[in-house]
């Protein structure tokens, strides 16, 4: 059961989520992460889907673009975090 969906309208998760597909998310508490999938992360600084992992220090969730080729992936502490959503299904339109 999902809390919510979204459209997606980004490129830096490539062919893994397309720009413009919708994406159904369910609210997760932060201890709940499972390392390796895909979550929308919400902080003071940034919203964004990525697929989540750990960092290489504690503390630090890295967060991994599906287009490598074009986009970083980015760190966040993870007292940084708001909200973490994961990601339950998604629809694309062709």
């Amino acid at each position: 059961q999902c809390d919510l969906a979204m459209v997606y309208m980004n490129d830096a998760m490539g062919r893994q989520v397309p720009n413009g597909t919708i994406v159904f998310l369910k609210e997760m508490p932060l201890a709940a992460v499972i390392p390796g999938k895909e979550y929308v992360v919400c902080g003071e600084r940034l919203t964004t889907l990525r697929v989540v992992r750990k960092a290489s220090h504690e503390g630090v969730l890295r967060l991994v673009a599906g287009d490598k080729k074009n986009f970083d992936d980015l760190e966040v502490a993870v007292d940084e975090i708001k909200r973490l959503y994961v990601v339950c299904a998604k629809l694309t339109i062709n």
